[in-house]
């Protein structure tokens, strides 16, 4: 058998095995290599639903339509109806069947006494039970069962990528209106100085360069326009989709700036990524599926022991039919002898599917505790980004200031003067760009770090409801 050394904890799974050949570990914990604390961690909690903490309306409904009308959270809704379909099926197999039979006959035969016809008319009822003796079809029932929860956290983890998907795209599009307006502004300060230098050319105060070098600053800034409206229609067409509706559908636009970022939440430790992320559970629920598989193999190598009963009427005769009362009970013990090594190699299967899943389990978590940790460092050199964006924009604004008071009194050069406009006007922008990223960043470490509040969606309206779904 393989062994998990793991410690299973706040998943609402009953595990019920028996004495059996295989030993199902019950316990899933963290793997030895998680540590014990994140690098870095804040002093605030995060809300069950993580987007509310950005204060925005319009994100909260857009969120709200998405994860009800989202066509990829529809078809995992149909997938797990499908499981969940399998697993009343794996577990109709440990209750009795019974099943009810009518015959009637009619035949010739051709003997000595000449020809005879005869009718026969038979109402039974038969049933069957298999012993369960080596559980075998309790662990088949069980990973069945495991199955269907994995499902459900696999929807649980589209609902957690659909909510990042909708902010992102939102703050994307709130960007570039961002954006849009930094670009008309910058084209009416340009406007206005190419009038300036426009009159000075005229009273001889500037060469004809200068105002060709104006005129393409000026076209250079409004070639920027065009990319940037591009980009606000292509986030709203993600947000339509998202939303489950046609690209062309218009999206809010109230929102013109984006939001300050909220202080860093506190992270907990990396264990409670088993509770808190829905791929890392279905993971678990699947590895706890192929540890039931492996004991359903093994104790498919033993005998089966079925019990079977019929009652019923049988009579040649309509009228004498319930006046002939018939019943059967029998016993069977049924094992393989020689498979040719079939049932062997099925187990040595399932311990490779095992082992398979346990590597997948623990990559899964790695991978988890790698999201939170980039998220934090990203998060972190992006504050330092900023800062340092900021104080160059700053001292870029002087330096445009003092040149263009030189350049107006007519003692500086206005190649110099333009370099300096080009500077601040390309980093307002890169600040803008980078404040997204800021923001991105965060999004990401809200989802590395998970939630449950996926666990209330429901099919019905395919939004949040007060009561767990089970």
């Amino acid at each position: 058998m393989l062994s998990y050394k793991r410690g299973f904890t706040a998943l609402p799974i009953v595990l019920v095995f028996g004495c059996s050949l295989h030993q199902v570990q019950e316990q899933v914990a963290p793997p030895e290599f998680t540590p014990e604390t994140y690098s870095e961690s804040g002093k605030v909690p995060v809300p069950e639903r993580w987007w509310t903490v950005f204060e925005d309306a319009e994100l909260n409904d857009l969120t709200g339509q998405a994860l009800a009308g989202n066509l990829d959270l529809a078809a995992a809704w149909a997938r797990l109806q499908q499981f969940d379909a399998l697993a009343r099926q794996a577990g109709a197999a440990r209750l009795p069947s019974v099943n009810g039979s009518v015959l009637a006959s009619r035949g010739r035969s051709l003997g000595f006494a000449g020809t005879q016809e005869s009718n026969f008319f038979d109402l039974g009822v038969d049933a069957g039970y298999e012993i369960d003796l080596f559980k075998k079809i309790s662990a088949t029932s069980q990973a069945s069962l495991l199955d269907y929860q994995a499902s459900r956290q696999d929807l649980e983890s589209i609902g957690f990528a659909i909510s990042g998907g909708v902010a992102r795209s939102w703050f994307g599009l709130v960007e570039q209106r961002q954006q849009l307006a930094l670009l008309a502004e910058q084209v009416e300060v340009n406007e206005k100085f190419l009038e300036v230098i426009e009159t000075r050319f005229t009273n001889g105060a500037a060469s004809a360069v200068d105002v060709f070098q104006q005129r393409e600053q000026l076209a250079s800034i409004r070639s920027q326009i065009p990319r940037a409206q591009a980009s606000l229609a292509l986030f709203e067409h993600q947000l339509a989709v998202l939303t489950g509706k046609a690209p062309k559908t218009p999206s809010p636009s109230q929102r013109q700036t984006l939001p300050e970022l909220p202080a860093l939440p506190t992270t907990g430790v990396p264990a409670d990524l088993l509770v808190n992320r829905p791929d890392v559970r279905a993971r678990m629920l699947r590895l706890m599926a192929a540890d039931f598989r492996l004991g359903a193999a093994i104790a498919n190598r033993y005998p089966s022991l079925r019990l079977s009963a019929s009652t019923g009427f049988q009579a040649n005769k309509v009228g004498d039919l319930f006046s002939n009362w018939v019943w059967n009970l029998a016993s069977s013990l049924m094992g393989p002898i020689f498979d040719g090594g079939r049932l062997k190699a099925e187990v040595d299967r399932n311990q490779g599917v095992l082992a398979e899943r346990l590597a997948g389990f623990e990559a899964t978590v790695l991978d988890a505790m790698r999201e939170v940790e980039d998220a934090l460092v990203l998060e972190h050199h992006q504050h330092e980004l900023i800062e340092r964006l900021q104080e160059q924009l700053n001292l870029a604004r002087k330096a445009h200031e003092a040149g263009q008071a030189r350049y107006l009194r007519g003692v500086g050069s206005f190649l110099i003067l333009l370099t300096e406009t080009q500077a601040v006007q390309r980093v307002e922008r890169a600040l803008l760009s980078a404040r997204l990223a800021l923001v991105s960043y965060r999004i990401d470490l809200y989802l590395a770090l998970g939630g449950t509040w996926t666990g209330e969606l429901q099919k019905a309206e395919m939004t949040f409801t007060e009561e767990q779904t089970r």
